[in-house]
């Protein structure tokens, strides 16, 4: 069994980010694991920056500091000095970035927010994407995760791409019980669903 190490938090600033790290901080308190912020702005659409080439470049780079100052700020906070947290400014598409930095890092784990109650969107089409391609396990956090939390229900159809990470399953101590069930995509919808609507 693996031990859970490095988490990546894919943090947009905004309510999914937060609830993305504070399930993350409970995970890293658990296991004893790192955690890496990882912010990403994407890039003005080309149209924008030929119309308005300077505006465009100096927007970008103001809005990746000011999107470092508040992960810096974040970092720093009470709530977080007694974990080992890193931050980090992408440039680029969310999904590939939050992914690129999880295997340059070697994370265990990548954790992103989900919608919030208001939105329709089952998983939010980063977090969405996030699941499909990344080659670690990925929790999408739509309620902070409960620190008291002893059984997780993992979802799986057992195709070969669900069982690579059934495979690498880890220890969580204070025994942390993960379940694992079978079903059919409706099912397994049906039955998530629930279990959201639940939690």
């Amino acid at each position: 069994m693996r031990q859970l190490k490095r988490i990546v938090v894919g943090h947009d600033l905004k309510t999914g980010g937060e609830t993305a790290l504070k399930s993350a901080v409970v995970l890293a308190e658990r296991c004893d694991a790192a955690l890496r912020l990882v912010h990403v702005v994407e890039p003005h659409h080309l149209y924008q920056m030929i119309s308005h080439p300077m505006a465009s470049k100096n927007n970008l780079e103001e809005i990746v500091q000011q999107a470092g100052s508040k992960l810096q700020e974040i970092v720093a906070s009470r709530e977080l000095a007694h974990l080992r947290v890193e931050w980090e400014v992408h440039l680029g598409k969310p999904f590939v970035e939050i992914i690129l930095a999880g295997r340059a890092w070697q994370a265990d784990l990548i954790v992103v927010g989900g919608p919030t109650q208001q939105h329709s969107h089952f998983l939010g089409s980063n977090g969405e994407r996030v699941m499909r391609k990344a080659s670690v396990p990925v929790l999408v956090a739509r309620k902070p995760l409960d620190a008291k939390a002893k059984c997780f229900l993992v979802p799986t159809d057992f195709s070969s791409g669900a069982q690579r990470p059934l495979r690498k399953h880890w220890y969580w101590p204070g025994a942390l019980v993960v379940v694992s069930f079978s079903f059919m995509f409706w099912t397994w919808l049906l039955c998530t669903l629930m279990t959201l609507a639940v939690i």
